[in-house]
């Protein structure tokens, strides 16, 4: 009978561990979503005013993007003009 009783007890801590664990998940989420959309809120705002004053919307401490498209290497494509012998003044006359 008293291996029932434990039984019982330790499933009731089970479900009062899980319940605290989704409540502490629940204000978690909560506090996350009320930091992005603050940043979200804060970020608009410096766009808004750069906008206004003929400026491109960047970010403050300026975007990784930004930096990784100025550090990669440049490819510049070289094309071949015609050869002597197949010129395209020949094909016209």
């Amino acid at each position: 009978m008293s291996n029932d009783k434990d039984t019982a007890g330790v499933a009731i801590v089970k479900l009062i561990i899980l319940a605290g664990g989704a409540i502490a998940g629940a204000l978690l989420t909560n506090w996350f979503e009320k930091a992005l959309s603050e940043r979200a809120h804060q970020q608009s705002e410096y766009d808004r005013s750069r906008y206004a004053q003929g400026l491109t919307p960047l970010s403050p401490q300026g975007s990784s993007t930004d930096r990784k498209a100025s550090e990669q290497p440049r490819i510049i494509k070289v094309e071949e003009y015609p050869s002597e012998e197949h010129s395209i003044h020949d094909d016209a006359f």
